[in-house]
């Protein structure tokens, strides 16, 4: 009897040693693949612009399809007024998964007011996601349920944009859709070159299904965020309707490589550079621009690459973008001084993230000091340097 108790403890070693081989194995299949990842497109950001060179023109010779008056062009739609000219950008997708009562607000007190001046503020985080990353949509569907997210929840919604794939996954993504009915899936094919298409399901979404929102946190599945600091941003702004802030980019030339996911050819995009944009990664916006963008998306000719699409539906609009370090890409560490960061930049935060994910299955625990996870604040904390108020001039 004694030799039978001896041998089934040595097969739960076994069977611990095992599992916790495989979780290794995973992690380091992990690392892996962020490594090639981040070694091919996180690109170290460009100096911060003062604000005052953010509104620095394109040259006076640029045209875009459609070449209108898009000022003109808003006024007609906004007034339900003809418009002299056919769309050239239609889209044509379906709804596949679509929460549409996600935003619906039987109270108008739960849109709380944050600027003192009876103002309510409500706050939409559209993520783009990808179908394989679900580790990554349910460590922030985890992070939003804990206490310390409570008094958010009400003034916050959180909503996963995803295309449609040929294989296996769409059942599962289909009962994920199920259980949490926070995604948004159009029938479009989930690819990087379709992220034009992703982006504007998530506006055409946002302003039909949650147009309570004030504004919108747009930003990758990899980044992390803190809506205290968003609240609290917004309190400090004169002229929260004109909010348009990222990491401010210009002078970007397309990619002319033909081996290159960015490629982008002289039919597609004649111009040498394009107007000024903030990478897709993560940027925060009005929900007033945000409506403006939506009624001239069909005007504006298609182009793959979806933050450079957005500066040229920007720069017909004559939307001004705000450079802000508060959309941070190279990485979290002032958190507590952010709206957004990029996460997962080194070995260090992708265990992190595996070791929270896992601990959350109850697969792995462990006491180590290297898979420690420092807790996120999400109480603001002094935002340096923007208290000035967005249109100083």
């Amino acid at each position: 009897m004694r030799t039978c108790f001896v041998g089934l403890r040595t097969s739960r070693r076994f069977w611990k040693c095992g599992m916790m081989l495989s979780s290794v194995i995973i992690v380091i299949e992990v690392i892996r693949i962020f490594a090639i990842k981040h070694v091919q497109i996180c690109a170290v950001p460009q100096a911060p612009v003062d604000m005052e060179t953010t509104t620095r023109a394109t040259p006076n010779n640029y045209s875009f399809p459609l070449e209108i008056d898009f000022h003109e062009l808003l006024a007609d739609i906004e007034a339900d007024r003809p418009v002299s000219v056919q769309p050239i950008n239609v889209h044509q997708f379906s709804y596949i998964s679509n929460p549409k009562n996600m935003c619906r607000v039987n109270d108008l007190r739960h849109r709380w007011s944050l600027d003192g001046k009876g103002k309510p503020f409500f706050l939409l985080i559209l993520i783009k996601s990808s179908r394989k990353n679900f580790h990554l949509r349910q460590t922030i569907r985890w992070k939003t349920k804990e206490r310390r997210f409570k008094k958010w929840r009400r003034r916050v919604r959180i909503v996963f944009l995803l295309g449609y794939s040929f294989n296996e996954s769409n059942s599962e993504i289909a009962r994920e859709s199920d259980i949490f009915n926070d995604i948004v899936q159009e029938d479009f094919l989930d690819t990087y070159r379709n992220l034009t298409y992703k982006t504007v399901m998530g506006y055409r979404w946002a302003t039909k299904y949650c147009s309570v929102a004030t504004h919108i946190l747009f930003q990758d599945d990899d980044f992390h965020f803190n809506v205290a600091n968003v609240f609290y941003f917004l309190r400090l702004q004169q002229d929260t309707d004109s909010v348009y802030i990222g990491h401010y980019i210009e002078d970007s030339p397309p990619d002319r490589h033909n081996d290159s996911k960015y490629y982008m050819t002289y039919d597609d995009y004649p111009h040498p550079y394009f107007p000024p944009y903030f990478p897709g990664g993560a940027y925060f916006i009005s929900m007033t621009i945000a409506q403006k963008f939506v009624k001239v998306f069909p005007y504006v000719k298609h182009i793959a690459i979806d933050d450079t699409f957005l500066g040229i539906v920007a720069y017909k609009l004559n939307v001004t973008l705000h450079d802000s370090g508060l959309i941070a890409f190279g990485g979290c560490e002032n958190f507590t001084e952010i709206i957004s960061c990029r996460g997962y930049i080194n070995v260090q935060e992708v265990f992190s993230g595996w070791k929270e994910f896992l601990q959350n299955l109850g697969i792995f625990k462990t006491k180590s000091e290297f898979f420690s996870v420092e807790d996120a604040t999400f109480e603001p904390i002094h935002l340096q340097g923007q208290s000035k108020d967005l249109h100083t001039s």
